[in-house]
Order: C-alpha cells, then sequence, then structure tokens
C-alpha cells in the first residue's frame, strides 16, 4: 500500500475512498480506527492517510483528479 493523499479530517478521507470505491479502486485508510479511539479532533503532521495498492496508484491520482476538479 501507498499514501495517495492526505487529508485534514477523516470525513475528507472517507469521501474520498467512497469515490475510490465508486470507480472501483481498493483504498483503506490507516489511521481510521485510531483516529476514532482519539478524538473526532485529530490532528498530525501527516494528516489522514488514503493509500491504495501500488498497482491501483494510476487510476486513483484519476479519481483525486475528478474530485478535486469538482471541488474547485
Amino acid at each position: 500500500m501507498i499514501t495517495i493523499a492526505n487529508f485534514n479530517t477523516l470525513e475528507e478521507a472517507q469521501q474520498a475512498q467512497r469515490m475510490m470505491e465508486r470507480e472501483g479502486v481498493e483504498s483503506f485508510i490507516p489511521d481510521e480506527i485510531s483516529i476514532g479511539l482519539v478524538s473526532p479532533l485529530f490532528s498530525s503532521n501527516s494528516g489522514v492517510r488514503l493509500q491504495v495498492p501500488e498497482e491501483s496508484e494510476a487510476d486513483a491520482i484519476r479519481v483525486l483528479n475528478q474530485i478535486f476538479s469538482i471541488a474547485d
């Protein structure tokens, strides 16, 4: 697994993860459980990581580009 993006909040990471799933790209939020245990206000230097298998990197980047072009 490689980190494809870092988000400010768990909700942002989960939204991106849902978009990945809709496009058939497997993804994982390794910080999801620890954030839930610590606090909804979790903050770290690296943010909330979204990871994908290395072989899905190109597809994941395509999905992220769609997400961010929609947000603009």
